[in-house]
């Protein structure tokens, strides 16, 4: 009791400013304190499951409350977290209880055997499954936040004369937008997983309502990105000889590709000169008097058959091909006429420019060259009063925040030698 009379008696004969600094510290030394055991006691949480639906959650936080396991709910209860260290056996505990996921069914559907199902059931239980098995897959893509795929199988009938094809409609929530590349990764790997499935009958949406899929007969985007393609390599060749006699800054090159997609098919048959014997046949005749054995006339007839064959051509040409280019370079003014033509002769070798196929080229000498665009840069006026202004307010915050870090600095060390005086008090009066 002593010992505390005197730690008051001590206390209250600091000056002011000491004393907020001894009630600071203590305060910061016990929250420093509670947050350490907070940290230390709490339990590190990691996620169990996520992106679920509400069912779903709602099954696995009733299988959790039953086992007193405590866990936290995050991302609009989509997400549900416990304890890391009982992350793994709690999973394995619920999926060997058969906790069934209503998003993702797959084939584990025909794991139990019902003989009493009827054919139409088993078809749409096969169904279902397919269905769960092309969304589990979907959703192990980085991009893809949860994936709904709806399968139509018409069923066949023994006498139809029209056969109706399956179509897929599949409704994606991604985390980030998709390639045309995955997209049609996406819509091959449905084709292949449905039997006699087509490209064009898979119809793939965001969660946006935005469609993501492309028809086979939809090939405009296509072309577009093969001339696009074309236009960006030979510019990119020309770009690329050019700067080794100027800077980028004193060229530019624009190229435009006109492309033929048309498909020409031409087929020619032509009978060959020589046949082929296949069937050969030799028949005699005679004729004999009735009082001579010997025959009097003797005919030999003889049949042979030949087949000609023949030969046939067939011609595809490949369409893509290059129609017309049209070249334009602007180069630096000043630059000669006799350059210009070496150059023009060199941009033609480059791009495999052909005078009859239409192709034309122009070089203009046009752009000011970057020295003159720096002398004029360097004749710009001096700065404004209005600049002035704002350098001015600039450097004023800076020194603003340079004194403040100075204060918190002092106050810091004048803090720790009042908490080491302190001390040392405590010790000497212990």
């Amino acid at each position: 009791m002593t010992q505390i009379q005197s730690i008051l008696n001590w206390f209250q004969q600091q000056n002011k400013q000491r004393k907020i600094g001894l009630i600071s510290g203590l305060i910061v030394i016990l929250l420093l304190t509670s947050l350490t055991a907070w940290w230390a006691l709490s339990p590190d949480y990691g996620v169990l499951f996520n992106q679920l639906d509400s069912q779903d959650a709602n099954q696995i936080l009733t299988r959790l409350d039953e086992a007193n396991i405590p866990y936290q709910v995050r991302n609009q209860g989509r997400d549900i977290l416990i304890s890391k260290s009982l992350i793994d056996k709690t999973r394995i505990k619920l999926m060997g209880n058969d906790l069934s996921l209503t998003h993702s069914v797959g084939f584990e559907l025909f794991d139990k055997s019902d003989f009493g199902m009827t054919d139409f059931s088993q078809k749409i239980n096969y169904q279902r499954a397919l269905q769960g098995e092309l969304e589990r897959t979907i959703n192990s893509l980085d991009e893809v936040k949860q994936a709904r795929v709806h399968l139509v199988i018409p069923e066949s009938h023994l006498f139809q004369q029209e056969s109706n094809q399956p179509r897929v409609a599949v409704t994606l929530h991604l985390n980030h937008p998709l390639s045309a590349q995955q997209i049609k990764s996406i819509q091959q790997l449905i084709s292949a997983s449905v039997a006699n499935l087509s490209l064009a009958n898979v119809v793939i949406i965001d969660q946006n309502g935005n469609g993501l899929s492309n028809s086979e007969d939809d090939s405009s985007s296509g072309h577009f990105a093969a001339k696009k393609r074309v236009e960006r390599y030979l510019t990119d060749k020309v770009m690329h000889m050019l700067s080794q006699v100027f800077t980028h800054e004193d060229v530019m090159v624009k190229i435009d590709a006109t492309l033929n997609y048309d498909e020409l098919q031409r087929e020619r048959e032509q009978p060959q000169q020589s046949g082929l014997l296949t069937h050969e046949k030799e028949t005699q005749h005679s004729t004999t008097s009735k009082n001579d054995k010997n025959p009097v006339n003797q005919d030999v007839m003889r049949e042979k058959s030949y087949q000609l064959g023949r030969e046939k051509e067939r011609f595809i040409k490949a369409n893509g091909t290059i129609e017309r280019l049209t070249i334009s370079v602007v180069l630096p003014r000043g630059t000669d006429k006799d350059t210009q033509a070496q150059l023009e002769r060199l941009v033609k070798s480059v791009v495999g420019f052909n005078e009859k196929r239409g192709d034309s080229i122009s070089l203009e000498a046009l752009i000011m060259k970057t020295k003159a665009v720096t002398a004029l840069a360097v004749s710009v006026p001096p700065p404004t009063s209005t600049t002035g202004l704002y350098v001015g307010l600039g450097g004023l915050l800076i020194l603003s925040i340079a004194a403040l870090m100075l204060h918190r600095r002092v106050s810091i060390r004048r803090r720790q030698h009042l908490l080491i005086e302190l001390n040392q008090w405590l010790i000497e009066h212990a």
